[in-house]
């Protein structure tokens, strides 16, 4: 099909650029998830985990305040050093900002927490948005699940299930709980 307007013809090409860039980040992330069933665990490492949120944090502070939110890192304990993935878990928790920034943003505030708890150490990143309800958190989580209200967003519904695959590739579980009002996104690491 040849267009003949320029403008038209351009406002196409854009439309193009973007289909093709959201498709590659969907094949990038399903190789991702795919990858990160069949990681070595000599690539894990000695990391500190409130040394990780802190520098993470760091980075996506001065974005989160452009955006105009209220960006707070909160150790509330510090718990020793864990082996882990450090690529993938970085991957894991960049990815929970990056839904608290697009959809958690009407709030007006993200918190990146860790958590020393009974159970290993939750790290996780709380918005005050309009959160999931409890019965789509499944379908949330589920590869290429998208909720309606996420439809008109970028994305491919593959986040979720990358950051489920990283905790578990760390013998951990990934959940998701209510803020009141917001979301809780929490990575759970056993010690």
């Amino acid at each position: 099909m040849l267009i003949a307007d320029p403008d038209a013809r351009e406002a196409a090409l854009g439309g193009l650029l973007v289909e093709t860039d959201l498709v590659m980040r969907m094949l990038t992330m399903v190789i991702e998830i795919s990858r990160s069933g069949s990681v070595s665990r000599d690539r894990f490492i000695e990391v500190s985990p409130a040394n990780l949120l802190e520098e993470i944090g760091e980075l996506y502070a001065p974005v989160a305040e452009d955006a105009g939110l209220v960006f707070t890192i909160a150790i509330d304990d510090r718990p020793p050093p864990m082996k882990l993935h450090r690529e993938l878990i970085s991957q894991a928790i960049t990815n929970l900002i990056d839904n608290a920034l697009r959809h958690g943003a009407g709030g007006g505030e993200v918190t990146l927490r860790i958590v020393h708890r009974t159970d290993g150490v939750a790290i996780q990143v709380e918005d005050r948005g309009p959160g999931i309800a409890a019965s789509d958190r499944a379908q949330a989580l589920k590869r290429f699940g998208r909720l309606d209200s996420a439809r008109s967003t970028p994305g491919a519904g593959l986040g979720m299930a990358l950051i489920e695959a990283v905790a578990r590739l760390h013998d951990g579980h990934f959940e998701l709980a209510d803020n009141a009002p917001g979301l809780v996104a929490r990575i759970v690491l056993p010690v």
